[in-house]
């Protein structure tokens, strides 16, 4: 498991895009949050606020389809133009507090929404976000996946040039009612499996998949053994092809 730590930055002028990730009155919608690093591509943001032993309140780890720790609301602040962070399973926040060791800031998290950071989402490239928070100071901060026992943190300078680094992340939305990412129900009309090698999307033609470096596949070819992003109707999800 990796360190979730967020690392200070001072970006002006961030475009935000929020409304495709609202909540909906047809209930919650829950997510992953996926690192688009390639060292990480397996690996998404869990909740580890209940450690007792002292560890990091948010770890990188490997995907478990069954971990409700690895599964997040995005709830609309009052205005709309940013999200508080709310993990299913603990119902705590991914807070505007930290720690610092080591001249890092490791994010700490808030049991109560009005402690909690407010979190806005902004589009690097294809499917790939950045989560950008101003704390009380007005410094602008960023959530970034490190492991600190095998390298340094990735450093930031302007968002259109972080894709695949520490700060670009995919959200994943997750359907309750699929028992994995290889078969996933993207409403009651999409379907997407994967038969042998090749990624099926029943339901819809309008369907993008890209591999795990962002390059567009072709619909319906026999794919190498990896991990894939099928984008349709505003939603993304990853599928392994074993």
């Amino acid at each position: 498991m990796k360190k979730l730590i967020i690392i200070l930055a001072s970006l002006a002028g961030l475009f935000c895009s929020i409304n495709i990730y609202a909540q909906t009155s047809s209930g919650t919608t829950y997510y992953r949050i996926m690192s688009a690093k390639h060292t990480f591509s397996t690996c998404c943001i869990q909740d580890n606020s209940s450690n007792s032993n002292g560890g990091n309140d948010f770890l990188i780890s490997v995907v478990d389809s069954s971990n409700l720790h690895q599964q997040w609301m995005l709830i609309p602040n009052q205005d709309s133009t940013a999200f508080y962070i709310r993990n299913c399973y603990s119902n705590r926040y991914i807070g505007q507090s930290y720690v610092i060791t080591n001249n890092f800031y490791y994010t700490q998290d808030a049991a109560i929404e009005s402690t909690a950071a407010q979190w806005r989402i902004t589009p690097i490239k294809e499917d790939q976000v950045a989560f950008s928070s101003i704390d009380e100071f007005g410094v602008t901060r960023f959530l970034n996946a490190a492991d600190l026992t095998a390298d340094t943190p990735d450093k930031i300078s302007y968002i259109s040039t972080s894709g695949y680094s520490g700060f670009a992340w995919i959200l994943v939305k997750i359907n309750t009612g699929t028992t994995g990412l290889n078969n996933v129900s993207l409403n009651k009309d999409i379907n997407v499996s994967v038969l042998g090698r090749q990624i099926i999307v029943n339901g819809t033609n309008d369907y993008r998949i890209y591999d795990i470096s962002g390059r567009a596949m072709q619909n319906g070819q026999i794919l190498p053994h990896g991990i894939y992003i099928v984008s349709t109707h505003g939603q993304s999800f990853k599928v392994f092809v074993k």
